[in-house]
């Protein structure tokens, strides 16, 4: 256990002051300083004042405030001076040292139970299994929690980083940072974008558990692409039989799952085509959402990532079947397209966490579907 934050500490990240989180403290010293001028300027008339009003007051308590009042003010002006250069003093943000990209808090959490508490969560997210650090305890406010648990996020660099703490002031202890990347930090900022932190993690795709009926396509696709699929313009997303089908006028798609494996059967103008095989969730969701989640126009931000990926360097398997090709990755998930355009996007959709690819689209996929960033273009 440290006494110091590792965000204070650790060489991986640099302190910054900037004019966008400076402008609170400099407003705020602005003000203090014009108060601070103002009542040295006008004391005399307040002076004035105040004693004109003690004269006439109705008792010796209201005489005796009306007398303070002036100090009152200054002392209301030099307290906001000192509040301003206090904001001043706090008013950092961390980067990383490498990329330069700033830390973004995703979550702050409070509980009780002191040092034990603090090293159950540190192992529970220690693993990176959501089975293991969902659901999170109770939640406290007020003056009772004792533990703190905050997620900070790089998404740029698609790094998140989780920093416990019990104690406080001087008897704070600080556990080691907690690194997550690659598919534990998509799967951690899904829980937290989705509050399901504070729910069990969901089952794993492919068959339901025996005591209950299969969750169906819906329930297998990540919520928020649902959400995206839904709420878009011009796509419509509607049973039919045991599948999903979603998609425009012209093109759209049969979604089923049988047992792992999800099959995705384009249609267009009624002809249907080459299926698209996979036993990944993580090629499905991203594969919905690339065809009928994003708006017009972010498309064409991801055809670089696309082109530029290579199998081998990806450490992906590629074999060229009768009609198509199959991919396997390292993990054991495969995917089948019926050509080779098809498989080099389906290579991006099952190597890339589904966050990363919103953010190459120009934006990020929250709770309402994909939102694009307002400084893309």
């Amino acid at each position: 256990m440290a006494r110091r934050s590792p965000l204070d500490t650790d060489p991986r990240f640099t302190r910054h002051r900037t004019l966008r989180v400076l402008w609170p403290g400099l407003l705020v010293l602005a003000i203090g300083l014009a108060g601070l001028v103002l009542a040295t300027l006008f004391m005399p008339e307040l002076v004035v004042t105040a004693r004109r009003e003690a004269e006439g007051a109705s008792s010796t308590a209201n005489a005796v405030a009306a007398r303070f009042d002036p100090l009152w003010t200054w002392l209301l002006a030099v307290g906001t001076v000192l509040f301003g250069v206090f904001l001043l003093t706090v008013s950092v943000e961390r980067r990383h040292a490498g990329t330069g990209h700033r830390l973004r808090r995703s979550l702050f959490a409070t509980f009780d139970g002191g040092r034990p508490r603090l090293l159950d969560l540190y192992s529970r997210f220690a693993s990176a299994d959501p089975g293991r650090y969902t659901p999170l305890p109770e939640l406290l406010r007020g003056r009772r929690w004792d533990t703190r648990l905050d997620i900070w996020e790089v998404p740029e660099d698609f790094v998140a980083y989780v920093a416990l703490s019990t104690g406080a002031g001087r008897s704070t202890e600080h556990a080691g940072l907690l690194r997550y990347e690659g598919e534990p930090y998509a799967a951690l900022m899904a829980a937290v974008r989705s509050s399901r932190l504070r729910l069990p993690a969901p089952a794993a795709h492919g068959p339901s558990a025996p005591d209950g009926p299969p969750p169906g396509v819906r329930g297998l696709l990540d919520p928020r692409v649902l959400t995206g699929l839904e709420g878009s313009s011009g796509i419509a997303v509607r049973e039919e039989g045991d599948g999903l089908r979603v998609g425009g006028w012209e093109v759209d798609y049969l979604v089923r799952v049988e047992g792992d494996v999800w099959t995705i059967t384009p249609r267009d103008r009624g002809r249907d085509g080459a299926p698209v095989q996979t036993n990944s969730s993580r090629v499905s969701d991203a594969f919905l959402l690339y065809y009928n989640g994003l708006p017009s126009g972010t498309m064409e931000r991801l055809a670089p990532h696309i082109h530029r990926l290579d199998a081998s360097a990806a450490g992906v398997t590629v074999e060229r079947l009768e009609r198509g090709t199959r991919l396997t990755w390292p993990d054991g998930s495969w995917a089948t397209a019926g050509s080779s355009f098809e498989a080099q996007r389906l290579l991006y959709f099952g190597s890339t966490p589904i966050d990363e690819l919103a953010v190459h689209a120009g934006g990020t996929l929250t709770d309402q579907g994909f939102e694009k960033r307002s400084d893309s273009r």
